[in-house]
């Protein structure tokens, strides 16, 4: 933080992109909103938070846009320029600054190459099969709570 604190005193930027709006890009939005700088947030999903249902997540698109965000939901960024980013669609978003804050996605590549599948007792299952600290066993978790199924040997 210290160094875009450092960014924005000495550049002076006036408009800021944040590529993802999950809770990271969002804290990153609110904070440059607050800084003075005219904010864009791209996200890749139908909506910010893409961990959360969109009817809520809904709700904080509205707070955004009444903060005077411009959002760009369901939308990829094909590149950027000097003081643009181009957006899937060809759409260009003035940028004296850009933030990525582009998290990642859990695979489900492990788990099956591990012959693992989703059913009803994967907690048991996990606890007994794999120490809670393996990559395995966060995996499974990660992908159980995004989908609110869980993981089984086969």
């Amino acid at each position: 933080m210290d160094r875009i604190d450092s960014y924005i005193n000495e550049k002076q930027p006036k408009s800021a992109v944040v590529i993802g709006g999950g809770f990271i890009g969002l804290e990153m939005v609110e904070a440059l909103k607050k800084r003075g700088l005219s904010v864009s947030n791209i996200e890749l999903a139908p909506h910010v938070m893409p961990m959360m249902e969109g009817e809520i997540a809904g709700f904080l698109q509205e707070e955004l846009k009444d903060f005077g965000v411009n959002l760009y939901t369901g939308r990829s960024v094909t590149a950027i320029r000097k003081n643009t980013v181009v957006l899937d669609n060809g759409d260009e978003v003035d940028a004296d600054m850009v933030l990525l804050s582009v998290g990642v996605r859990p695979t489900l590549r492990l788990a099956e190459k591990a012959r693992l599948k989703s059913g009803s007792q994967a907690d048991f299952l996990l606890m007994n099969i794999f120490k809670p600290q393996t990559a395995i066993f966060l995996q499974a978790e990660i992908w159980r709570k995004l989908h609110t199924e869980s993981w089984v040997k086969r």
